[in-house]
Parts: structure tokens; sequence; C-alpha cells
């Protein structure tokens, strides 16, 4: 059996069971979403962890997993967007007044909310020009690399204002390498390919905030890009 444990900072905790692991996944998936929905309309912290339990039922599954003895196989903790306000730090007492914070972060939810759906257009946006460097080679200064890296930048600088703070690292070792690389070389084409799939994934996955999931899948990310083309250079 798999379990899922959800616990948010408000008290509310659940538990559920699945017998097949598609199912699970699927759960995996919805709660998640629901959750990143509490943390930016909510503004509420969860946890999520599934476990595997050898159990009969879902309600001796759930006994072993509060007991202690279940497999963790992965947790996830997710955090609300940082507010404005704790990012302002400059100025003085007096220099932004309450309103305009108020305005600005009302601003910032309106974009969060979109974010994903956004994200996804950039990506979109980033395989068409992979096609076009596969298809036409990719010489340092041209157009065609300033366009890539550009639209790169964007992700980096978007991500981590948004929530995503994984989609602004893994943009940002992707910039790294296509500053780096020749962009024509089919081994970087595989390897920026990998680099928007990773992306994509945060984006379904609904990785916000910084937790151990979104570290663990830039850690996996890098791992597979070194064994791939050698040591990213900075």
């Amino acid at each position: 059996m798999f379990v899922i444990c959800v616990q948010r900072d408000d008290g509310f905790s659940s538990a559920a069971g699945d017998r097949e692991a598609a199912q699970a996944d699927t759960r995996w998936s919805s709660l998640v979403d629901a959750a990143c929905r509490s943390a930016e309309g909510k503004r509420l912290t969860a946890r999520l962890t599934m476990y595997e339990a050898e159990a009969p039922n879902e309600t001796a599954a759930v006994a072993a997993v509060r007991a202690g003895m279940a497999r963790e196989l992965k947790s996830i903790r997710i955090l609300p967007p940082p507010d404005v306000a704790r990012k302002v730090t400059i100025g003085g007492p007096g220099a932004v007044t309450s309103e305009r914070l108020e305005q600005a972060q009302k601003a910032i939810d309106q974009e969060a909310a979109v974010y994903p759906d956004r994200a996804r257009d950039d990506l979109r946006a980033l395989q068409a020009l992979v096609a076009r460097m596969a298809a036409e080679g990719c010489p340092k200064g041209s157009d065609l690399e300033a366009a890539f890296l550009g639209r790169v930048y964007e992700i980096k600088g978007q991500g981590g204002t948004f929530g995503y703070p994984s989609m602004t690292a893994v943009a940002h070792h992707l910039y790294l390498m296509g500053r780096a690389r020749d962009l024509g070389d089919p081994r970087i084409i595989e390897a920026i390919k990998v680099h928007i799939d990773t992306m994509s994934l945060i984006l379904k996955s609904r990785i916000t905030g910084t937790t151990e999931e979104g570290r663990m899948l830039v850690g996996r990310l890098h791992d597979v890009v070194v064994k791939m083309i050698g040591k990213p250079e900075a």
C-alpha cells in the first residue's frame, strides 16, 4: 500500500492510501496542486510525504505509517511565496508606504497565479529555438544564440519572483552552460532538452518554494549534465 500524508501549519492533517503506484502518483499530483493553491491563496505551509507500507488495507497502512513502520518514498514542503514587504530593506522608515507595498504584493500575487501557464509558453518557445539550433547550427554571437540566452535569462529572473526558485536554479544552470558551450553541438542540444524537461516537471508538479524535492531535482540535473558533457563552465 502507498500512503500519502498531508500536514499544514493551520493544524489540518490527512492520510490516504492506494494499492497501485499509478493511483498514488495521481493522488500525489492532485494534493501537491491543492497545497500550492493553499500556499498562494491562504499563505499556508504544507508538507506532503508518500510512504510504502506492507499492509492488507488502507487502515492498516496508515497505522503502519503512524507507528514508523513504513518506508518513506518522497517528501515535499510547500511554502507561500515571499511577501514583498519582507524583501524591502533599503530606504529607511517611510521610504515605502504600506499602501504601495500592498499594491505591489497584489500585483505579484496576480502574476504568480498565471506564472505556470506563462512559463510553459516560455518553454515551448525554447523548444522551437532548440529545433532551429539543431537544424541550422548556432554560432557564437549569432542572433539565434542571443534569442535563446535571452529567453533563458527571463525564465531565470521570473521563477524565484513568483515562488518557483527551482525554475530559477535550473535556468541559471542552463544559462551558464549556454554561454560557455557551442549551442549547435548535438551533445549540448540534448543537455538543453534535459533542462527543459526538468523545468516542465517543476511546473507540472508545482514545486514551489525552497523544497527538498526541488534541491534534489536540481542536483540530479547537474549530475546528468556532467555525465553528458562534462562539468559546466562558469
